[in-house]
């Protein structure tokens, strides 16, 4: 009985690590594919899903590496398939976030007022 709790207590890095590793692999093959460009979503996401998979290995979480690490794989596989699809059909890249689309300007790029009122960065 002692054995097999120790076999057991053993699993969770091996497979939190297995995971991160398919998870990795996975996002390698989504970049090979162009998704960081046709992709943009769901290869962010993927890379956040890793991120927080190895953040939660760090804090000895086992389980919440493996979860994480296989909704990394899972949207690093979407990108993929994504971003294939839309090479395939001649498609544009998908826009930069913001994109010009009723993005406001970083506040340091607007014009002085007009009124002589000091501003924010004058004070």
């Amino acid at each position: 009985m002692a054995l097999a709790a120790v076999a057991l207590v053993g699993c969770g890095p091996i497979s939190a690590t297995s995971a991160i590793h398919d998870a990795s692999v996975a996002i390698d093959a989504a970049r090979g594919a162009k998704a960081p460009q046709f992709a943009v979503f769901e290869f962010v996401s993927a890379e956040l899903y890793l991120r927080k998979a190895r953040e939660e290995e760090g804090y000895s979480d086992f389980q919440a590496a493996v979860n994480f690490a296989r909704k990394a794989e899972a949207m690093a596989a979407h990108a993929k398939t994504r971003a294939t699809a839309r090479t395939r059909k001649g498609m544009a890249p998908a826009p930069a976030p913001g994109g010009g689309l009723g993005v406001e300007p970083p506040v340091d790029e607007l014009e002085p007022p007009q009124d002589g009122m000091p501003t924010g960065s004058s004070l």
